[in-house]
């Protein structure tokens, strides 16, 4: 989650240490898992976009998880909360409730913090 809110070039620097990155290796835990830095960038690019990520068996197989950020008063994210379901019992149709509830909670944290801009 973290990581999403870094450019790509600050990317390159912090897990490849320059223009190594693509000699960085991938674990597969699962078929779900990304293989690739470009695939992580990609999916980081759709983090920044809707302003939370999932893992949806990537790590762990039966697991799902969606983390949003926290951000402090100048409006850098610093923290992150996440939810994690078993996926027995996550309910695809009600990931917008899931995401809301998860964003309301990071938005009221962030307020405490200083930041009332908080995305939808």
């Amino acid at each position: 989650m973290q990581f999403s809110f870094f450019t790509p070039n600050q990317l390159i620097k912090i897990i490849g240490y320059l223009n190594t990155i693509k000699d960085v290796t991938f674990i597969k835990n699962t078929a779900n898992t990304l293989e690739n830095v470009d695939q992580l960038l990609a999916q980081l690019a759709q983090v920044r976009e809707q302003h939370f990520a999932e893992d949806i068996e990537e790590q762990e197989l039966g697991l799902r998880c969606i983390a949003a950020p926290v951000y402090d008063r100048f409006g850098r994210a610093i923290a992150g909360l996440s939810i994690s379901l078993p996926t027995i019992r996550y309910d695809q149709q009600h990931q917008d409730y899931y995401v809301d509830m998860l964003k309301n909670a990071c938005r009221n944290i962030s307020e405490k913090l200083g930041f009332h801009n908080y995305p939808a």
